[in-house]
């Protein structure tokens, strides 16, 4: 039975190595050598072990296996490169998605919704008006069949990530 909990110190080694394996394995097919160096960066052990003081982080665990990532980060963190004219992104109910990602043999079995889900509920359960996520090429389809829209003002220009957006129903 899978188990969704927040990643710990201990996890960032095998959650660095789940995430270079979709660099390598997929993001490779969909994206230039240079954003995929650019993304890597981000996400060795050391620098998710930081993140984890600025940002929620989850696992979705297996029978003792790490199968996939992911996180809630807001916009006003100073931290996280953004564009100058995303000041609207400041407000308190803006979050986004991050860095989520499935262990690659198990991509399509559902995982990563459930992971999606869980974080979609985290925030709206914290008052969030808006998700948004930066949606890789190969994620856009996915993320629009979880209710995601292409977002009509997009927080940063990178090339070759689309950005989306979801709004999330406070009454629920």
């Amino acid at each position: 039975m899978m188990l969704i909990r927040r990643m710990t110190d201990a996890d960032a080694e095998e959650v660095s190595a789940l995430i270079s394996r979709s660099y390598d394995r997929v993001l490779v097919h969909y994206h230039s050598p240079e954003l995929i160096a650019r993304f890597r960066e981000h996400v060795t052990p050391e620098s998710l072990i930081e993140q984890l003081g600025r940002k929620e982080v989850f696992v979705a665990e297996d029978a003792g296996r790490i199968v996939a990532t992911g996180g809630l980060g807001w916009f006003d963190d100073p931290s996280e490169p953004r564009d100058e004219q995303a000041d609207v992104y400041e407000d308190a109910t803006d979050r986004r998605v991050s860095n989520l990602f499935v262990a690659v043999d198990l991509i399509g079995r559902g995982i990563g919704r459930r992971l999606l889900d869980h974080l979609v509920a985290l925030a709206a359960q914290e008052g969030a008006a808006r998700l948004h996520v930066a949606g890789s090429r190969n994620a856009v389809s996915f993320y629009e069949r979880a209710g995601f829209a292409l977002d009509p003002d997009p927080p940063t220009e990178i090339p070759e990530i689309t950005w989306l957006l979801r709004l999330l129903d406070l009454d629920s």
